[in-house]
């Protein structure tokens, strides 16, 4: 079979073609963060958000962390389907690559914001060890779920390039009907030059258009304000009959047609609008001066590409918004399953519609929040290339952000490996913490405990007693996320056993889970140990102590929560990075990151549930030093928990939390 066949038989069939797309598969959704940066009534069991099913909405957008296929299946059994207006799809091309994040940080302290540097993270691999059958299946079952969630009206907006793009295209015509093909946008590409090429540099991408039915929502978008009047020929392609001109009887070129009936050419002739070409006597149409020139499928006036916030692959918000205004109007949903750095929420939320945003990537979601709670200082969108830009200037609507998981079996993988002991918790929740115990006296009496929700700090010391009965010599323990002050406790519970705590950044959900499944497998045949080969894939991060600094007037109704100082207490920092030349200094310098924060986020009323954003404060590029000092006034007395959520230049985040009573 050849690999053409080969590929053939990958793509969808009349036959294979699943209209009516299952959705049993369940998933594990939990809520992380509310942005509302308004005041809410301060009594916290008001606010919580209670519902089992989190799209019973009051008009928030959404914001996913996790794997786009199981969202969508999540999405339709949770009354989505045909929802939709607008999908804009921009997934991985098939190039082999990986894509990284760069930003900019300042290096030495807290306060000082004149020295920088660029710090790199991952975002996303496009890696299919060359197998186009996998990436193909990988497409096919996502367009199904797409157009599932698409509402009779709607329409799909693909992005791709060459590598795949053909294949692509069959795929689309069998799972949308090739009836509801509507254009192949052609878009420019940021240019290069090779000047030892042995092909053509590819300059563009495409952009397949394609819609739900016949009966979809088209709006005609201005391009251009044509300014000076000028005369078009009248003809056009198609054999056609002759008309009458000035008295006189004159045939089309051959092969086309008068586009005007005779009446409409009667009428521009007295009005002056149409004239003989005085070269050629060819019959042409006056085009009016201050005449608006709507899109066509060539895009190329712009590029399709931004750098705008350091990612490899993101898309110029000038693009999305030809995309949006053409397929959606306001208040309809627009949806991107691979948001990356969020460029179609922020110009959804620019154009008011409603938004959903999917991504797998950590430092993706991250990223997007930051860019959405900063929206205000991005660029307004030009309606006209001609137009000039000024700041957008209005802060975010309200959004969710949720975190989603695969149903996960813990308690069987121990099963399935011996090792369920009888002090093993056998639940398994995305809200769990596991911990592990290894390295005891005896192989067999090795200790699995899961933490779960509830008092940490009381299990944990739980786990070590236990760990201490059974003559264990060390405790491994893995958090996902843990609150920064029990970095010293953990020291103190230690005592005469050795606390190894492993803070995961987490890339994905799914990488996570992989990674535990790993080390229980491992335990299993190295008797109790993680080999040291295992330990070096955990994506480590330093987990600094931040002190906060609390004032407040004498009833404590105004409070000031200052960052005082940013320091490391377990792992060592992060690496030296290299900066720019300075004139003082003209060798390139290695400096340790002293100021990890990149952004912080604070809730004046945590209510254990939901974190409510009340306060954003992050460094941007006008800003390299973070804002260190907020205040809050309470309405009322009560005892309140103040939450803060710093994330790091790396895209990781962790916690700080203390009571406040108002007298």
């Amino acid at each position: 079979m050849t690999k053409e066949e080969k590929i053939r038989l990958l793509l969808p069939s009349n036959s294979d073609v699943e209209r009516n797309v299952s959705v049993d598969d369940s998933l594990d959704c939990t809520l992380s963060d509310v942005v509302a940066l308004t005041d809410v009534e301060e009594n916290s069991h008001q606010r919580m958000i209670v519902r089992k099913n989190p799209f019973q909405l009051q008009g928030s957008n959404l914001l996913f962390w996790g794997d786009n296929k199981d969202i969508m299946r999540f999405l339709l059994r949770n009354g989505w389907r045909e929802k939709i207006t607008l999908i804009y799809a921009d997934p991985p091309f098939f190039t082999g690559s990986t894509f990284k994040i760069k930003r900019k940080v300042s290096v030495h302290s807290l306060y000082d914001d004149t020295s920088r540097t660029m710090v790199t993270e991952h975002a996303y691999t496009d890696n299919w060890r060359n197998n186009m059958g996998m990436y193909l299946n990988f497409m096919k079952e996502r367009l199904m779920l797409m157009r599932e969630l698409l509402s009779a009206e709607g329409a799909l907006y693909l992005h791709c390039d060459w590598h795949v793009g053909h294949y692509l295209k069959v795929m689309l015509d069998e799972i949308f009907g090739y009836e509801n093909f509507r254009n192949e946008i052609v878009v420019k590409r940021i240019k290069k030059s090779n000047p030892n090429m042995k092909k053509f540099n590819v300059a563009t991408d495409s952009i397949f258009f394609y819609t739900k039915s016949e009966h979809y929502l088209f709006n005609k978008v201005a391009k251009t304000r044509l300014k000076k009047p000028y005369w078009h020929a009248l003809d056009a392609p198609g054999q056609g009959e002759p008309r009458i001109f000035f008295g006189k009887r004159i045939e089309p070129p051959p092969g086309r047609h008068w586009m005007w009936t005779q009446e409409k050419i009667d009428r521009a002739i007295r009005e002056g609008k149409v004239r003989l070409n005085p070269r050629t006597q060819k019959p042409e149409y006056l085009v009016e001066g201050n005449r608006i020139q709507y899109l066509d499928s060539d895009w190329t006036d712009i590029s399709a590409y931004s750098f705008s916030y350091g990612f490899e692959t993101e898309k110029n918000e000038e693009l999305l918004r030809r995309i949006i205004l053409t397929s959606s109007r306001p208040n309809d949903i627009v949806a991107d399953f691979f948001c990356g750095s969020g460029t179609t929420l922020a110009v959804a939320e620019k154009l008011g519609r409603r938004w959903i945003g999917v991504d797998s990537s950590y430092s993706a979601i991250q990223l997007t929040k930051k860019r959405l709670l900063t929206i205000d200082q991005s660029k307004k969108l030009a309606e006209l290339s001609s137009q000039k830009v000024t700041l957008y200037g209005k802060k975010v609507s309200p959004f969710e952000i949720w975190e989603c998981r695969p149903p996960f079996s813990f308690s069987k993988l121990l099963k399935k490996y011996n090792l369920y002991p009888k002090h093993a918790t056998p639940n398994f929740s995305p809200k769990t913490f596991p911990i592990f115990v290894l390295k005891g006296k005896n192989a067999s009496e090795n200790v699995v405990k899961m933490i779960l929700d509830g008092d940490i700090r009381k299990k944990t010391t739980e786990l070590v007693s236990l760990a201490k009965e059974n003559g264990f010599q060390s405790v491994n323990v893995i958090h996902v996320e843990w609150e920064l002050h029990d970095a010293n406790y953990y020291r103190q519970l230690g005592n005469t056993l050795s606390i190894q705590v492993i803070p995961l950044k987490l890339s994905s959900p799914h990488n996570t889970l992989t990674w535990y499944s790993q080390c229980v497998e491992a335990m299993a045949k190295n008797n109790g140990k993680i080999p040291a080969t295992l330990m070096k894939t955990v994506p480590l991060n330093e987990i600094p102590y931040v002190n906060l600094q609390v004032e407040h007037d004498m009833n404590g109704k105004q409070i000031t929560v200052i960052i005082k100082d940013v320091k490391y207490s377990i792992h060592p920092p992060f690496p030296s990075l290299k900066h720019k030349k300075t004139q003082k200094n003209k060798k390139n310098t290695a400096s340790p990151i002293s100021n990890p924060i990149d952004c912080w986020t604070i809730d004046w009323n945590y209510g254990g549930n939901v974190f409510y954003i009340r306060g954003f404060f992050c460094q941007s590029k006008k800003l390299a030093a973070l804002p260190l000092e907020v205040t809050h006034n309470y309405k009322k007395k009560g005892r309140y928990i103040v939450k803060s959520k710093f994330i790091d230049v790396y895209g990781a985040s962790f916690m700080h939390s203390f009571a406040h009573t108002v007298e």
